[in-house]
């Protein structure tokens, strides 16, 4: 005779739970695979460059087709999620199917073939990434970002998964880092090398694809909400145009939607700064690596403390403490730029609430969905996910833009070890200034979100109450 699981139990809304420690562990291991493979697909550059021989100015150019392609692909995938009825679920078949496909891909990935003239060259690079980034990581990110709303409708799992989510993204994100030089050096250095290491990447992603569809699963285990067949052919008939219109009249989406679009404008400054803040504020560029792993043991503690923090503070409240701590730093930064120390310790405590919002941030557009069903009587799970995926790649773009565009308004001159005095106020906006107005956003566009998480629980009611009444 089975073992009878045990309950549970509820929330703190009065929500059933629904996540076991293996659905988290499963789960988790979606982000993995995401990861590894799209930080393996960042080694690109140096891969085509110095393995392959192709010209700088192509790898840029293929990069930016393949993203400016890549940000107009999520939309329309979910639409698809949306239209979806399949009987195994509308996200979870996306894990499977893109199983084998992601192997293949970044096997090809580094199989570029020798002696190609560089037309067929290009169109090779061109479609092998544009393949990866627009189509098969999207067909899996989308409904991987949107499965949380299937799994649980408890604020405090959908948190905790997001927390599981980043664990698994560090970790496994790491890995191509730390070990693709060392280890393909190892094999000899060659474009063989690199082929076998993508090879065994592939297939180490592509088996934690498959672990996340097996442990995935699309119900709440709650039996007080049926989905109709009508409501179904309801959620189908709405076109991407008027998903986006309603959506946008759905002002707890816009709030969240803004503290997403702030935060990946924030990476995106955050991931193309350091370099130039240490090398020209601090004097010396090797503090970056310093500073890392400094801030690593934040992040670290930051991933232990992240579900007790959102626990005690909620989802808006945790981004409030963060914006302060983040406001103290930069505050502190504008004052005394060079301090060094003090600087990155301030920084590394900031880090410890980081992974709290980040994961905070996610939930709040994942619990805009209820919200969605209040006032419109449907979901729109797959379109209410995928625009944000779209609006954040263009944020984490436009923040390595603002910090290009600066350099180059405030004199900056390429290739120079001396610059000009001018170029510290340059780095001093978007290191210091341009952050600091973005935390007053996260902040302002949080609290606006405030009176939607205290009222989730009760709208969560009332749409039960009227799926059981049809």
């Amino acid at each position: 005779m089975a073992k009878q699981k045990k309950e549970l139990g509820y929330d703190s809304n009065g929500i059933k739970k629904t996540m076991r420690f293996t659905d988290y562990l499963g789960d988790g291991c979606g982000q993995g695979g995401l990861n590894l493979i799209m930080s393996l697909s960042g080694q690109v550059s140096y891969f085509y460059t110095e393995k392959v021989g192709v010209a700088a100015a192509t790898v840029s150019i293929v990069l930016l087709i393949a993203k400016i392609i890549d940000a107009f692909t999520d939309i329309p995938m979910g639409r698809i999620i949306d239209k979806s009825t399949n009987p195994k679920g509308k996200c979870r078949p996306w894990f499977l199917r893109m199983a084998l496909p992601f192997f293949i891909i970044i096997t090809l990935l580094f199989s570029v073939p020798k002696g190609m003239g560089s037309i067929a060259q290009l169109a090779y690079l061109l479609i092998t990434n544009v393949l990866l980034t627009s189509v098969i990581f999207t067909a899996v990110s989308v409904p991987y970002n949107a499965i949380p709303v299937m799994r649980t409708k408890s604020i405090e799992e959908r948190s905790s998964i997001q927390v599981s989510r980043n664990i698994f993204s560090y970790l496994f994100g790491a890995i191509p880092s730390l070990t693709v030089i060392p280890v393909t050096n190892m094999l000899g250095g060659t474009q063989s090398a690199w082929i076998k290491y993508g090879a065994v990447a592939g297939a180490v992603g592509a088996l934690l694809l498959l672990l996340c569809y097996k442990t995935s699963k699309e119900t709440n285990d709650d039996d007080t909400e049926k989905v109709s067949d009508a409501q179904e052919e309801k959620e189908r008939n709405v076109t991407i145009g008027d998903g986006i219109k309603r959506l946008c009249h759905n002002k707890y989406w816009v709030y969240a939607m803004v503290v997403c679009v702030v935060y990946q404008i924030g990476y995106g400054i955050g991931g193309a700064s350091g370099n130039f803040y240490a090398k020209y504020i601090y004097g010396n560029d090797n503090l970056v690596a310093v500073g890392g792993a400094v801030g690593m043991v934040g992040m670290l503690l930051g991933f232990i403390l992240a579900s007790p923090i959102i626990k005690k503070f909620g989802l808006t409240g945790s981004i409030r403490v963060l914006t302060v701590f983040d406001g103290i730093k930069l505050v502190v930064m504008a004052f005394v730029p060079t301090a060094f120390w003090l600087n990155t310790v301030l920084a590394a405590i900031s880090s410890v609430f980081s992974i709290a919002g980040i994961a905070a941030s996610s939930v709040m557009v994942n619990n805009c969905v209820e919200y969605n069903e209040h006032l419109y009587g449907v979901k729109m799970v797959g379109i209410t996910n995928s625009v944000v995926g779209f609006s954040s790649k263009v944020g984490s773009g436009v923040g390595a833009a603002l910090v290009t565009a600066l350099l180059a308004l405030f004199g900056y001159v390429s290739g120079t070890e001396t610059q000009a005095a001018s170029v510290n106020y340059g780095i001093y906006g978007f290191s210091i200034y341009i952050p600091l107005a973005i935390v007053i956003i996260k902040f302002i566009f949080s609290e606006l979100y405030r009176p939607y998480e205290l009222k989730y629980g009760e709208i969560l009611k009332s749409n039960m109450s009227k799926a059981n009444n049809i």
